[in-house]
């Protein structure tokens, strides 16, 4: 009797699972590798080329907290054969901060747009360096997405300063709040918050409705340097009448304190309702009667 050798059919099987994984495997580093190639080639913020982390020594950009960043960030998709070409979908551009104790993000993102080939895309994005941000060295995370491959991403290093002179004018309060009538007068408080390395000394503020015409200061003696106990103030209250002729409606309050000798200036706006005359002699009056008195008869 012959018994059959079956060990060629099972090292046959073996290499057919053996083939099958691998062309998945190449399938799937194909995938990734074709994001991959998206490659972030400059960034420039307000008009200066920065240089990535992985360069060797690390160049450290100085930006200015309350500053607005201009950043322009230019791609390009490296993918393509001589049998086909990839486009890619769906991209997004992103840049970011992280690490401010704020509710409000630094950061920003495009909307979605289509990567072809061979092309260079320049991307303009805004990150606003917000008055909490701490002086500190930070990140600037500039990446390139879509919706299911993986992200390409560069890191850039920025140092945040602080100016030698910043006064902020954190809160405007007024009183009434909303709504004031024509011939009343408005009461006006601001707080502020010495923001720059410097004490400052003789701050002013002027408080004003130019639609109006009406406007009213105050001085504060001494804003100390940030970070030290009195550098913050909140001015006295400041008095301004609304005339008798004024039309009804809304009006900007503006708000502005002047520092470093008055060679600085931060403004802050807010706006009031101002009732008119008109409006407050159309009013309705309370119904006027007449009341006959009839005697009853004896």
């Amino acid at each position: 009797m012959k018994i059959k050798n079956n060990g060629g059919g099972f090292l046959k099987m073996i290499k057919n699972i053996f083939s099958l994984m691998i062309v998945f495997l190449i399938g799937v580093l194909m995938s990734s590798m074709v994001f991959a190639a998206v490659s972030i080639e400059e960034v420039k913020i307000n008009g200066d080329i920065i240089t990535d982390s992985t360069i060797t020594p690390k160049i450290i950009l100085d930006v200015e907290r309350g500053d607005e960043l201009n950043i322009k960030v230019k791609i390009t998709n490296t993918v393509s054969t001589t049998e086909t070409t990839t486009d890619l979908d769906d991209v997004q551009v992103e840049v970011v901060l992280r690490g401010v104790d704020s509710s409000t993000k630094v950061d920003d993102i495009t909307d979605v747009f289509d990567v072809k080939p061979n092309v260079t895309y320049v991307k303009k994005l805004t990150l606003p360096l917000i008055q909490k941000i701490d002086q500190d060295g930070y990140k600037l995370r500039v990446r390139v997405s879509d919706r299911d491959n993986p992200t390409v991403e560069k890191t850039y290093e920025l140092e945040v300063d602080t100016k030698r002179h910043d006064v902020e004018i954190r809160d405007v309060v007024l009183s009434p709040s909303t709504e004031v009538k024509a011939g009343r007068v408005l009461l006006a408080t601001a707080r502020l918050r010495n923001r720059g390395e410097k004490d400052e000394d003789g701050v002013k503020v002027v408080v004003s409705i130019p639609g109006l015409g009406v406007s009213a200061a105050d001085f504060i003696d001494e804003l100390e340097k940030e970070g030290d106990d009195d550098d913050q103030a909140t001015s006295e209250e400041m008095f301004l009448r609304i005339p008798d002729n004024a039309e009804t409606g809304e009006y900007i309050v503006r708000v502005e304190a002047f520092f470093d000798d008055m060679d600085k200036r931060n403004v802050k706006e807010t706006k009031i309702f101002v009732l008119g005359q008109d409006r407050v002699a159309e009013k309705p009056k309370a119904d006027e009667r007449t009341i006959i008195t009839v005697a009853a008869d004896k």
